[in-house]
């Protein structure tokens, strides 16, 4: 139909997630993009070491069956995923790639970051279709206890940093 509806739709979600989920407490997410060039993946598809593009800030709706981080949280029964649902007026503003499978499947090799704990995007699904536009993308996450950190390289390769995440098991410990 029209562009112009299309645009406005997308602008009216961007201003009511901004509204809504800004409060100075909730913030919105830090979704980490893999960076393809620097992670090299064994012959099994697997790498210890993942290298991430500087993460990219975006407001975002949280919605899980957790209602607090604890220290036993791997305890807790879960009952859903962690959801974030981000606008896509926000991730067509910061460049984040999410029209197609191959964008899918990018976006499923991504971290979000989320008061202090690290999520690993399982799934990524579009919502709300209105004038041949989806408005929402949510993130299917699963919470991953063996990251708690992520070092951010110091050098920038051209415009980007990388953040590299190293995977291990509470049992050993973590090399600086």
């Amino acid at each position: 139909m029209d562009k112009d509806i299309r645009d406005a739709f997308l602008d009216g979600t961007q201003e009511v997630f901004s509204i809504l989920f800004t409060d100075g407490l909730n913030d919105g997410i830090n979704l980490y993009l893999m960076d393809l060039e620097h992670t090299i993946p064994s012959p099994y598809g697997e790498t210890k070491v993942k290298y991430y593009h500087k993460p990219v800030r975006l407001v975002s709706k949280m919605r899980s069956s957790m209602t607090e981080r604890t220290v036993a949280i791997a305890d807790l029964d879960i009952h859903e995923e962690p959801n974030f649902v981000v606008t896509a007026k926000d991730c067509i503003l910061k460049n984040i790639p999410h029209e197609t499978e191959e964008d899918f499947e990018y976006l499923r090799k991504s971290y979000i970051e989320y008061k202090g704990s690290f999520y690993k995007v399982d799934n990524v699904r579009l919502r709300g279709y209105v004038e041949d536009t989806f408005l929402f993308i949510v993130f299917v996450c699963e919470i991953d206890l063996d990251v708690h950190s992520l070092m951010v390289c110091e050098e920038p390769q051209e415009e980007t940093a990388e953040v590299s995440v190293e995977e291990s098991t509470q049992d050993e410990p973590q090399e600086e």
